[in-house]
């Protein structure tokens, strides 16, 4: 059974199938119409849902949950390195963050 590359290295160049970039154009634009949808969806069933009062509501086999809302406190890193920045260095320590890849498409 071959396998389905869908990026191929070949004499050093990198080879995308058009298929693979089609396919990938397609699916980006459903993406983007769901997470409109999405979003637009939420909002509005969250509205209802406050608007009866419910905090819960289970269909055929789809569920929606509203959580509670809270109040949390943050650390002001900034504030703390311009009013103690001698502390700030000393418990400040460096991380790595990992190379990452950006696909556009038009």
């Amino acid at each position: 059974m071959e396998e389905n590359k869908l990026v191929i290295v070949e004499k050093g160049e990198i080879v995308i199938p058009e298929k693979t970039i089609e396919d990938y154009k397609k699916l980006a634009k459903l993406k983007l119409e769901f997470d409109l949808m999405d979003k637009d969806f939420k909002a509005q069933l969250k509205e209802a849902m406050e608007s009866i009062g419910k905090d819960s509501v289970i269909r055929d086999g789809f569920s929606a949950k509203i959580k509670k809302g809270y109040t949390t406190k943050k650390f002001d890193s900034a504030r703390f390195k311009k009013e103690c920045p001698e502390i700030y260095e000393e418990y400040s320590k460096d991380s790595s963050v990992s190379s990452s890849i950006t696909i556009d498409v038009e």
